[in-house]
Protein backbone atom coordinates (compact mmCIF):
# COMPACT_ATOMS: atom_id res chain seq x y z
CA UNK A 1 0.00 0.00 0.00
CA UNK A 2 1.35 3.53 -1.07
CA UNK A 3 0.89 5.31 2.73
CA UNK A 4 1.54 8.52 0.76
CA UNK A 5 -1.00 8.24 -1.39
CA UNK A 6 -3.51 7.17 1.74
CA UNK A 7 -3.05 9.98 3.67
CA UNK A 8 -2.36 12.68 0.72
CA UNK A 9 -6.28 11.24 -0.03
CA UNK A 10 -7.59 11.35 3.95
CA UNK A 11 -5.88 15.18 4.23
CA UNK A 12 -7.99 16.32 1.41
CA UNK A 13 -11.40 14.55 2.55
CA UNK A 14 -13.94 16.94 3.95
CA UNK A 15 -14.21 15.60 7.52
CA UNK A 16 -11.47 14.28 9.43
CA UNK A 17 -9.83 13.82 12.82
CA UNK A 18 -5.77 12.90 11.72
CA UNK A 19 -2.39 12.18 13.58
CA UNK A 20 -1.41 15.38 15.38
CA UNK A 21 1.95 15.47 14.89
CA UNK A 22 3.79 14.01 12.29
CA UNK A 23 6.47 12.00 14.53
CA UNK A 24 2.69 10.25 15.62
CA UNK A 25 2.26 9.41 11.55
CA UNK A 26 5.74 8.32 11.14
CA UNK A 27 5.30 6.45 14.01
CA UNK A 28 1.64 5.15 12.61
CA UNK A 29 3.29 3.69 9.50
CA UNK A 30 6.42 2.14 11.24
CA UNK A 31 4.18 -0.21 13.35
CA UNK A 32 3.63 -3.17 12.03
CA UNK A 33 0.27 -3.59 13.63
CA UNK A 34 -1.61 -0.33 12.13
CA UNK A 35 -4.17 -1.16 9.81
CA UNK A 36 -5.44 1.03 7.17
CA UNK A 37 -8.85 0.72 5.83
CA UNK A 38 -10.21 1.98 3.02
CA UNK A 39 -13.96 1.92 1.95
CA UNK A 40 -14.66 0.64 -1.47
CA UNK A 41 -15.89 3.95 -3.19
CA UNK A 42 -12.83 5.47 -1.63
CA UNK A 43 -15.28 8.03 0.39
CA UNK A 44 -13.79 7.01 3.82
CA UNK A 45 -9.99 5.99 4.80
CA UNK A 46 -9.92 4.29 8.26
CA UNK A 47 -6.88 4.42 10.33
CA UNK A 48 -6.13 2.13 13.09
CA UNK A 49 -3.24 2.36 15.69
CA UNK A 50 -2.83 -0.92 17.74
CA UNK A 51 -0.38 0.00 20.81
CA UNK A 52 -0.27 -2.51 23.96
CA UNK A 53 -3.99 -3.20 23.92
CA UNK A 54 -5.18 0.01 22.86
CA UNK A 55 -6.79 0.88 19.60
CA UNK A 56 -7.00 4.33 18.41
CA UNK A 57 -9.13 5.40 14.90
CA UNK A 58 -7.82 8.27 13.09
CA UNK A 59 -10.35 8.99 10.03
CA UNK A 60 -11.07 10.79 7.53
CA UNK A 61 -14.44 10.68 4.83
CA UNK A 62 -16.26 12.55 2.42
CA UNK A 63 -19.28 13.23 4.96
CA UNK A 64 -19.76 12.53 8.94
CA UNK A 65 -22.53 9.50 7.85
CA UNK A 66 -20.45 7.64 5.72
CA UNK A 67 -17.62 7.55 8.48
CA UNK A 68 -19.67 6.28 11.16
CA UNK A 69 -21.20 3.71 8.92
CA UNK A 70 -17.53 2.09 8.38
CA UNK A 71 -17.50 1.39 11.97
CA UNK A 72 -20.00 -1.60 11.70
CA UNK A 73 -17.14 -3.12 8.97
CA UNK A 74 -15.20 -3.25 12.03
CA UNK A 75 -16.29 -6.22 13.47
CA UNK A 76 -14.88 -7.87 10.24
CA UNK A 77 -11.54 -7.07 11.59
CA UNK A 78 -11.40 -7.85 15.49
CA UNK A 79 -13.01 -10.19 17.60
CA UNK A 80 -15.70 -9.65 19.02
CA UNK A 81 -15.44 -6.95 22.75
CA UNK A 82 -12.65 -4.81 21.02
CA UNK A 83 -13.02 -1.43 21.76
CA UNK A 84 -11.69 0.93 19.58
CA UNK A 85 -10.78 4.53 21.02
CA UNK A 86 -11.87 7.53 18.48
CA UNK A 87 -10.92 11.60 18.95
CA UNK A 88 -13.67 13.69 17.45
CA UNK A 89 -12.02 17.58 17.46
CA UNK A 90 -13.48 21.12 16.24
CA UNK A 91 -11.53 24.11 16.08
CA UNK A 92 -12.74 27.93 15.96
CA UNK A 93 -13.63 27.62 12.61
CA UNK A 94 -15.91 24.48 12.36
CA UNK A 95 -18.22 25.56 15.24
CA UNK A 96 -20.95 22.64 15.27
CA UNK A 97 -19.12 20.07 13.66
CA UNK A 98 -18.30 18.68 16.76
CA UNK A 99 -21.96 17.59 17.93
CA UNK A 100 -22.34 16.77 14.83
CA UNK A 101 -19.44 14.12 14.31
CA UNK A 102 -20.57 12.75 18.06
CA UNK A 103 -24.46 12.32 17.03
CA UNK A 104 -23.73 10.38 14.18
CA UNK A 105 -20.70 8.46 16.04
CA UNK A 106 -23.52 7.46 18.91
CA UNK A 107 -25.92 6.44 16.43
CA UNK A 108 -23.92 3.53 15.45
CA UNK A 109 -23.39 2.22 19.23
CA UNK A 110 -20.55 4.68 20.10
CA UNK A 111 -20.02 5.82 23.76
CA UNK A 112 -18.79 9.62 24.27
CA UNK A 113 -16.19 9.60 27.38
CA UNK A 114 -14.80 12.68 28.07
CA UNK A 115 -15.02 16.47 26.58
CA UNK A 116 -11.49 18.32 26.51
CA UNK A 117 -10.69 22.02 25.75
CA UNK A 118 -7.18 22.89 24.73
CA UNK A 119 -5.25 25.33 26.39
CA UNK A 120 -2.09 27.22 26.03
CA UNK A 121 0.48 29.55 27.33
CA UNK A 122 2.74 31.30 24.97
CA UNK A 123 5.29 32.26 26.99
CA UNK A 124 7.35 30.51 30.20
CA UNK A 125 9.32 33.52 31.69
CA UNK A 126 8.76 34.57 35.18
CA UNK A 127 8.91 31.29 36.47
CA UNK A 128 10.93 30.16 40.28
CA UNK A 129 13.56 28.16 39.43
CA UNK A 130 14.01 25.77 42.90
CA UNK A 131 11.38 23.67 44.32
CA UNK A 132 14.01 21.40 45.72
CA UNK A 133 10.96 19.23 47.26
CA UNK A 134 9.66 18.77 43.45
CA UNK A 135 12.21 15.78 42.39
CA UNK A 136 11.92 13.28 39.46
CA UNK A 137 9.68 10.27 40.04
CA UNK A 138 11.30 6.69 40.37
CA UNK A 139 9.92 4.06 38.94
CA UNK A 140 9.73 2.20 42.49
CA UNK A 141 7.25 4.56 43.10
CA UNK A 142 5.35 3.14 40.45
CA UNK A 143 2.28 2.14 42.79
CA UNK A 144 2.23 5.20 44.85
CA UNK A 145 1.79 6.92 40.85
CA UNK A 146 -0.73 4.81 39.77
CA UNK A 147 -3.13 5.42 43.26
CA UNK A 148 -2.84 9.50 42.99
CA UNK A 149 -3.84 8.92 39.57
CA UNK A 150 -7.06 6.44 40.12
CA UNK A 151 -7.94 9.20 43.10
CA UNK A 152 -6.66 12.44 41.68
CA UNK A 153 -7.54 11.59 37.24
CA UNK A 154 -9.41 8.24 36.94
CA UNK A 155 -7.33 5.48 35.92
CA UNK A 156 -9.88 5.32 33.02
CA UNK A 157 -8.86 8.75 31.36
CA UNK A 158 -4.83 8.32 31.90
CA UNK A 159 -4.26 4.51 30.51
CA UNK A 160 -0.93 3.17 31.07
CA UNK A 161 0.36 -0.04 32.02
CA UNK A 162 3.68 -0.37 33.83
CA UNK A 163 5.79 -0.94 30.80
CA UNK A 164 4.38 2.12 28.94
CA UNK A 165 5.10 3.90 32.58
CA UNK A 166 8.71 3.03 32.59
CA UNK A 167 9.12 3.92 29.21
CA UNK A 168 7.69 7.20 29.48
CA UNK A 169 9.79 7.83 32.30
CA UNK A 170 12.73 6.86 30.86
CA UNK A 171 12.02 8.68 27.41
CA UNK A 172 14.52 11.93 27.51
CA UNK A 173 11.47 14.04 25.70
CA UNK A 174 8.95 13.51 28.71
CA UNK A 175 9.48 13.80 32.92
CA UNK A 176 7.65 12.95 35.25
CA UNK A 177 7.93 15.06 38.45
CA UNK A 178 6.51 14.55 42.56
CA UNK A 179 5.91 16.60 45.59
CA UNK A 180 6.46 14.77 48.93
CA UNK A 181 5.01 15.54 52.42
CA UNK A 182 6.53 13.59 55.45
CA UNK A 183 7.83 10.76 52.37
CA UNK A 184 4.94 10.19 51.15
CA UNK A 185 3.81 11.28 47.26
CA UNK A 186 1.29 14.56 47.52
CA UNK A 187 0.98 15.30 44.00
CA UNK A 188 2.78 14.44 40.62
CA UNK A 189 2.91 15.98 36.97
CA UNK A 190 3.80 14.39 33.67
CA UNK A 191 5.56 16.69 30.95
CA UNK A 192 6.58 15.91 27.25
CA UNK A 193 8.50 18.43 25.27
CA UNK A 194 8.29 18.17 21.36
CA UNK A 195 8.68 19.88 18.20
CA UNK A 196 11.96 21.02 16.29
CA UNK A 197 14.32 23.13 18.53
CA UNK A 198 16.41 23.70 15.30
CA UNK A 199 13.44 25.80 14.23
CA UNK A 200 12.30 27.34 17.58
CA UNK A 201 9.50 25.70 17.52
CA UNK A 202 9.24 23.29 20.95
CA UNK A 203 6.33 23.07 23.43
CA UNK A 204 6.26 22.21 26.65
CA UNK A 205 3.16 19.54 26.53
CA UNK A 206 1.69 19.26 30.16
CA UNK A 207 0.48 15.20 29.91
CA UNK A 208 -1.19 15.17 33.86
CA UNK A 209 -1.28 17.03 36.89
CA UNK A 210 -2.78 15.58 40.49
CA UNK A 211 -2.44 16.41 43.88
CA UNK A 212 -3.85 13.68 45.99
CA UNK A 213 -6.97 14.91 48.04
CA UNK A 214 -6.03 14.85 51.60
CA UNK A 215 -2.81 17.08 50.53
CA UNK A 216 -4.78 19.89 48.69
CA UNK A 217 -4.61 23.98 49.29
CA UNK A 218 -1.00 24.06 49.88
CA UNK A 219 -0.01 25.53 46.31
CA UNK A 220 1.35 21.92 45.52
CA UNK A 221 -0.21 22.07 42.05
CA UNK A 222 1.49 25.66 41.49
CA UNK A 223 5.27 24.23 42.46
CA UNK A 224 4.34 21.06 40.35
CA UNK A 225 3.82 23.69 37.59
CA UNK A 226 6.94 25.78 38.09
CA UNK A 227 9.04 23.00 38.14
CA UNK A 228 7.44 21.77 34.93
CA UNK A 229 7.94 25.25 33.45
CA UNK A 230 11.82 25.25 34.38
CA UNK A 231 12.22 21.56 33.28
CA UNK A 232 10.29 22.70 29.73
CA UNK A 233 12.63 25.90 29.44
CA UNK A 234 15.70 23.96 29.85
CA UNK A 235 15.12 21.46 27.23
CA UNK A 236 14.15 24.18 24.51
CA UNK A 237 10.41 25.13 24.86
CA UNK A 238 9.35 28.60 24.27
CA UNK A 239 5.32 27.33 24.64
CA UNK A 240 3.31 24.73 26.51
CA UNK A 241 -0.11 23.39 26.09
CA UNK A 242 -2.35 20.97 27.19
CA UNK A 243 -5.68 19.21 27.33
CA UNK A 244 -8.21 19.85 29.73
CA UNK A 245 -11.97 18.55 30.51
CA UNK A 246 -14.11 21.49 29.39
CA UNK A 247 -16.15 21.73 32.69
CA UNK A 248 -13.26 21.47 35.25
CA UNK A 249 -13.28 24.50 36.35
CA UNK A 250 -10.80 24.23 39.43
CA UNK A 251 -8.17 23.18 36.86
CA UNK A 252 -9.02 25.81 34.27
CA UNK A 253 -8.71 28.55 36.99
CA UNK A 254 -5.23 27.10 37.95
CA UNK A 255 -4.11 27.02 34.46
CA UNK A 256 -5.31 30.49 33.75
CA UNK A 257 -3.02 31.72 36.40
CA UNK A 258 -0.12 30.53 34.81
CA UNK A 259 -0.61 32.09 31.58
CA UNK A 260 -2.91 29.68 29.94
CA UNK A 261 -5.62 30.63 27.55
CA UNK A 262 -8.57 28.11 25.50
CA UNK A 263 -7.12 28.27 21.90
CA UNK A 264 -10.37 27.47 20.19
CA UNK A 265 -9.85 23.47 19.73
CA UNK A 266 -12.21 21.14 21.54
CA UNK A 267 -12.24 16.74 21.66
CA UNK A 268 -14.37 13.91 22.39
CA UNK A 269 -13.45 10.75 23.19
CA UNK A 270 -15.51 8.33 22.18
CA UNK A 271 -15.43 4.59 22.52
CA UNK A 272 -16.89 1.98 20.29
CA UNK A 273 -17.29 -1.43 21.05
CA UNK A 274 -16.65 -4.60 18.40
CA UNK A 275 -20.14 -6.53 19.29
CA UNK A 276 -20.17 -9.21 16.22
CA UNK A 277 -17.54 -11.24 15.73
Amino acid sequence: MNHKRVLESAVEMEYKSLFHSKEHEEEFFNNPDSIIIESEDNNVILFIERDEGINSLYWAGETVEDVAESLRELNKKFPKGTIIKISCCEDKDSKGLLEKIANEFINVGCKSEVHFVGFKASTLDGVETEFNEVVKAKTHELNHIYGIIDRSLGGDKFKMNEHEMKEYMNNSENNVFTIKENGNIAGIVFTNVYGNKSKNTKSLFIRGLAVDEKYRGKGYSKKLMKKAFNWGIENGAINSMLWVEKYNNIAINLYEKFGYKPYGDEEMILKYTIENP
